[in-house]
């Protein structure tokens, strides 16, 4: 998932997409408890020590992640199957997060993170939290994302424009040491071949662990199988929720 983020299920155990700390409760229904007690959910930038460092109303193009934050009263003190289903604007599932917990103290916290892409349909985004038998559901507004990234090393700045963040790839300063190595790999491509003329777009699958697969350039000669060859070898990191198939218009 692709950087969806971090999480924990006990303060001394990381994990992915959700974090648990310590909680309680009485009855065996989580339904009842949160009739009872309501739990407070709110959607933050990031999670430290297991607490939201603020609370998002709307998603901005420059806000680094999108996290669910949930906080428990009293629930029932057995195990309970939790789950949490982030959709995009066109109901494609984003983020899943899912585990076994078990309450043991009077409050307990979750939490859930994905980064955004600009893969992702921005607009109204909707997340159903399932935690035994209570299901609670909710919606955020999000902006689409700056489109800018590594692809951007083919051409410069004729492909600003480019919607290369279907990569998941951070904009300027912020790559990552493998994003790093991809744009070094894409910008020695066009020195490699310069004067040929880009390939018209480039087609590829994000898996569900990164990797992108069936690359394809629409264009002959050693630039487009150059491009090819160095996406093959990319990782996006975290992968996806689902495979994902992206199509970049270059316009060669």
């Amino acid at each position: 998932m692709r950087r969806p983020l971090a999480c924990a299920l006990a303060p001394a155990l990381s994990c992915f997409p959700l974090c648990a700390c310590a909680c309680a409760c009485a009855s065996a229904s989580v339904a009842r408890s949160l009739d009872r007690t309501p739990p407070h959910l709110v959607f933050t930038r990031a999670i430290v020590d297991d607490r939201p460092v603020d609370v998002l109303e709307r998603v901005g193009a420059d806000d680094p992640a999108l996290c669910l934050s949930g906080k428990w009263f009293d629930l029932p003190r057995s195990g309970q199957h939790y789950r949490y289903e982030l959709r995009d604007a066109e109901g494609r599932v984003v983020n899943v997060g899912e585990a076994e917990i078990e309450a043991t103290a009077a409050t307990w916290y979750t939490w859930s993170c994905y980064q955004p892409t600009a893969a992702d349909a921005p607009g109204t985004w909707t997340y159903a939290l399932s935690l035994g038998d209570a299901t609670l559901r909710g919606s955020i507004e999000v902006e689409p994302r700056p489109r800018v990234g590594v692809l951007g090393a083919l051409t410069g700045e004729s492909l600003a424009g480019l919607e290369v963040r279907a990569l998941g790839l951070a904009a300027e300063p912020g790559l990552s040491p493998e994003m790093a190595a991809l744009r070094g790999a894409l910008a020695r491509c066009r020195e490699d071949a310069s004067g040929e003329g880009l390939p018209a777009a480039i087609e590829f699958t994000i898996t569900t662990e990164g990797a992108l697969v069936d690359v394809r350039a629409d264009g002959e000669g050693p630039l487009a199988r150059c491009i090819e060859d160095a996406l093959a070898r990319a990782r996006i990191a975290g992968g996806r929720a689902e495979p994902l198939q992206v199509r970049v218009p270059l316009g060669g």
